[in-house]
Order: structure tokens, then sequence, then C-alpha cells
């Protein structure tokens, strides 16, 4: 007879509460990221030179204890991944934790710069994005222009 009446209670509870299961973290609530021309993160940034280097900065408050990749997908103005990088990390206690990537352009090879008369390739200019994800959850996607 117990199981009757607490059946409905926790059928009531999850109403309630939702459907999100317990312990399932939405890193979107916590986690932020920016873009910074300098590697001091104070000059804050949506434009760059061909020529500089591009910081991210990536910031979780309040993050549980375990294990986490924060991943970034760089991509260019017409949509292809251009390069990727993760960052591995393990808090053994709940707190806050920040995570710094570098961008920057390459020049062409020797024989194409000869070939071309070019430093730089076409698609290496233009609109590009930045998606960030958290073990799998794209948390943020930032905008920025690399100009000659």
């Amino acid at each position: 007879m117990k199981h009757v009446i607490i059946a409905p209670s926790l059928l009531l509870l999850f109403l309630l509460v939702g459907n999100t299961p317990v312990g399932a973290v939405t890193f979107s609530r916590y986690c932020a990221s920016d873009l910074f021309s300098d590697e001091s993160l104070r000059q804050k940034t949506e434009q760059l030179s061909i020529y500089e280097r591009l910081f991210l900065k990536v910031h979780c408050e309040a993050l549980i204890q375990g294990e986490y990749i924060i991943n970034t997908q760089w991509m260019d103005e017409r949509g292809m991944l251009r390069s990727e990088r993760e960052h591995t990390f393990k808090l053994g206690f709940p707190r806050s934790y920040s995570a710094i990537f570098k961008f920057k352009q390459m020049p062409m090879g020797s024989l194409n710069r000869l070939a071309s008369g070019k430093d730089f390739d076409e698609y290496q200019y233009g609109r590009w994005s930045v998606l960030i994800f958290i073990n799998g959850e794209e948390i943020d996607r930032k905008y920025f222009t690399i100009a000659e």
C-alpha cells in the first residue's frame, strides 16, 4: 500500500522539477567567453589584422567536481572548419575555472607564396567564428573579422 502513495508523490515531484536528470549540467548558464587582442586579456576585440594573434578566454563559475573537456572549432566565413583545439582538465572540488586559447593565421608555404605572390590565402580573411563546447555542449559562439 505504501507504493501506491509513493508513486504519485514521485510523479508530482518529477513534474514540478522538470525532466532534467539529476546531475545534468547546462554549462551555458555557468560559462562565458570573450575575445581579446592582447595576452594580458584587457582589450576585447572583434577585429584583427591577419598578422595578429587572437586570444579566447573561456571562464566558468562554480563548476562541480569532475572531468571536463573544452573544445574550440574555428570556422572561416564559408563555415569550413579550419582549426580545432581541445583542453582537458579535472577539478577535485567545486570552483571556477578559466582556459585561454590562442589563434593566429599561418602564412602560406614558400612555394605557394612564390606562385601567388601573397602571404595568405583568400579564405584566411573575412568574418570568422569560433564555437566553444564543454563536454560536448555548445556554450557560446563568437564572431570576429580578419582584415589585411
